[in-house]
């Protein structure tokens, strides 16, 4: 959706493995754990909720010929979270009792106009009936670590903090939430590892993750936690040590002995060297490994973003809703889509100009509908097609449910392929990864974070229903194409669309008054001609 939050993502630039110089065998291999934090990118979501105070004033006549004028104003009255938290707590506003209907929370004063009848509607002159009514709504609210102001699909939250859990808005509104702590932790916890450090370079066991930091480098409090930066950005913490104690001397006998040649004391340093060195070599070789694992990966990832930035994303991600750009230099763009249902499209027939997509044909709440096209390959709603000549058109293919369907964009016959039998690349993988809602590590050590978590969940869903055809939102809902021929669809001719009743009723209002003047006349005329004939007679 197009004005639907967005959020930017950065892919890992690839490893320079010469960089890490090998030490020498005098630094020696150790085994340690480590406790590993990642970057906090989870969004915090709380339970909030909206309140609003409408105060509707209309003002109407009707002249003489029996012509209506109506005029609404509707202003928002400012909430305070005083009354706002006893709307929540007791459903109940200074001007009524808040009703449940559809998911909303509303008292029901009516707000009814008393048309007068022509012609004695003229004395009456222009009259006005206000009604002012108390609006609640549940939603969510929702921010990430470094995020001060939340975000909530029931509307704008400028100029609030999530930390406070209450804000009143510029517009009157306001909204409350239960604010969550672990919204303001630098690091979330990932898992303890078990490894091997030589130097500043650690290894993990699984050679998954590789990390490098300075063993004298500062820690940092978060949360209650001392945890240490590592160069690749992710926190560490050194599991506590318990303080060591002291035999009991008279439990145990002492036992000393003497070396009386050093004969073994030089076998034992030789012996030491010799483990240095065999312990040295196996740990850079495995780095090394890890290192080039990890490029290799990254080069794949580039190149599938770069090719197909959405199935790219969402492969990562392991959600279907979304939509990526690539931004160029590693960076993409990704926002949340809005599911239609199948009964609100269908495709519609090439006619004497064809498209490099097929185009479809979107049922609006209102029973508006536009014609655009679809990418069936990731299933996006877009007005962007090249036009193709129809001698080089063929069928549009694309794979649903493990089958292989093909749609003849003049007929619209849609087909299945019962010999859509696809072989399996590699059936054992040489490398596994870990689904990445799972697990979640991404490009090794480069990145550890769910890509998932820095999407904002979609709530436009419930939008696309509550909304019921509003023209201010459904300008912005769709990437709309009128007719393929015609260029894209503005916002002022899907204003005139939505208004169409309004212009019928407002031109008939018009040809009524005027064929009201005219009967009136010739009524007048006649009674007129027909009074001065029988004055002549007399």
């Amino acid at each position: 959706m197009p004005h639907s939050p967005e959020s930017y993502l950065k892919l890992p630039a690839p490893v320079d493995c010469a960089a890490t110089h090998r030490k020498s065998a005098s630094e020696p291999t150790i085994r340690i754990q480590y406790s590993i934090y990642r970057d906090n990118t989870i969004t915090y979501e709380s339970n909030g909720t909206l309140c609003k105070i409408i105060n509707s004033i209309t003002r109407y006549s009707v002249n003489a010929f029996g012509v209506r004028y109506q005029e609404t104003v509707s202003t928002q009255k400012s909430v305070t979270i005083a009354e706002c938290k006893r709307m929540r707590d007791f459903r109940k506003c200074e001007h009524g009792d808040l009703l449940e209907h559809e998911g909303f929370f509303q008292t029901k004063n009516p707000h009814i106009i008393d048309w007068p009848s022509p012609p004695l509607s003229i004395f009456w002159g222009t009259q006005k009936v206000e009604s002012t009514n108390c609006f609640m709504m549940n939603t969510k609210v929702s921010a990430r670590y470094g995020k001060v102001t939340p975000i909530s699909a029931a509307g704008s939250m400028t100029n609030c903090k999530f930390s406070e859990g209450e804000c009143p808005t510029k517009e009157g509104a306001a909204f409350i939430w239960t604010p969550q702590p672990k919204q303001e932790c630098r690091y979330v916890f990932y898992k303890t590892l078990n490894g091997f450090q030589t130097g500043k370079y650690w290894l993990s066991d699984d050679q998954q993750i590789g990390l490098s930091f300075e063993a004298s480098r500062k820690s940092q409090l978060d949360c209650g936690r001392k945890i240490a930066t590592t160069d690749q950005g992710f926190g560490v913490m050194k599991p506590s040590r318990s303080k060591r104690g002291a035999d009991n001397e008279g439990k145990f006998p002492v036992m000393t002995n003497f070396v009386t040649s050093n004969q073994l004391a030089s076998q034992l340093l030789a012996l030491e060297e010799a483990v240095l060195k065999k312990t040295d070599n196996w740990f850079w070789q495995n780095f090394m490994s890890f290192c080039s694992t990890t490029n290799s990966l990254s080069a794949s990832i580039w190149s599938a973003v770069a090719n197909n930035p959405t199935l790219a994303a969402r492969k990562m991600t392991k959600r279907n809703d979304i939509q990526a750009k690539f931004l160029g230099d590693g960076y993409i763009s990704i926002k949340s889509c809005s599911l239609i249902p199948p009964s609100s499209f269908e495709f519609v027939p090439f006619g004497s100009e064809c498209y490099s997509k097929p185009s479809i044909r979107v049922t609006l709440p209102t029973n508006t509908s536009i014609v655009t096209f679809i990418d069936l390959a990731t299933g996006i709603i877009t007005n962007r097609a090249h036009p193709v000549d129809c001698s080089l058109v063929t069928n549009f293919e694309y794979v649903a449910n493990n089958t292989l369907f093909s749609l003849n964009p003049f007929t619209l016959a849609i087909r299945n392929d019962p010999n859509f039998h696809p072989q399996q690349v590699s059936e054992n993988p040489t490398q596994s990864v870990d689904p990445l809602d799972e697990n979640p590590l991404i490009f090794h050590n480069l990145v550890i974070g769910s890509l998932k978590e820095t999407i904002p969940n979609t709530h436009y869903n419930e939008i696309w229903m509550a909304m019921q055809g509003s023209p201010e939102a459904l300008t912005h809902l769709v990437s709309t194409h009128v007719d393929p021929s015609s260029g894209p669809l503005t916002a002022g001719d899907l204003e005139k669309a939505l208004n169409l009743w309004e212009k019928v009723k407002y031109a008939w209002s018009v040809f009524f008054y005027f064929w009201s003047l005219c009967v009136n006349l010739i009524v007048t005329s006649v009674v007129a001609v027909i009074a001065l004939i029988g004055l002549a007679r007399i």
